[in-house]
């Protein structure tokens, strides 16, 4: 990565046609439903916020309402943060800098796994 030519990333113009805004959405939305992850930490995480005593739609409305929100705000934050990772990769200003910093931190990861020692 140190000594690693800076080529910037290019869109593909292949003419392939983008898939339209509303079937990435639910692409997406498929692919986190049908992911088993959530499910499970849904069935550990929310019973312990439920009050069997009141009604449980109202707060299971809460409970997603506050989660939607939750998701919307991480995920838009992702989302910017990502514009701006690809920003730095298709700026041939910015790769020399980048493959160095990555460079620097695969060495320092290497050293620190030479240097080691497991205690039995």
């Amino acid at each position: 990565m140190w000594r690693a030519p800076a080529f910037p990333i290019a869109a593909k113009t292949d003419g392939a046609v983008l898939a339209s805004v509303r079937t990435q959405i639910f692409e997406a939305w498929v692919i986190n439903a049908l992911d088993p992850k959530g499910t499970v930490f849904l069935l550990a995480v929310v019973p312990q916020f439920l009050n069997l005593a009141q009604a449980l739609a109202p707060q299971y409305l809460i409970i997603g309402a506050t989660l939607a929100f939750t998701d919307l705000v991480v995920m838009g934050c992702y989302t910017a943060l990502a514009a701006k990772v690809l920003r730095a990769l298709t700026s041939e200003s910015h790769l020399p800098t980048m493959n160095r910093v990555f460079g620097g931190l695969y060495v320092a990861a290497g050293t620190l796994l030479a240097l080691f020692k497991r205690t039995t």
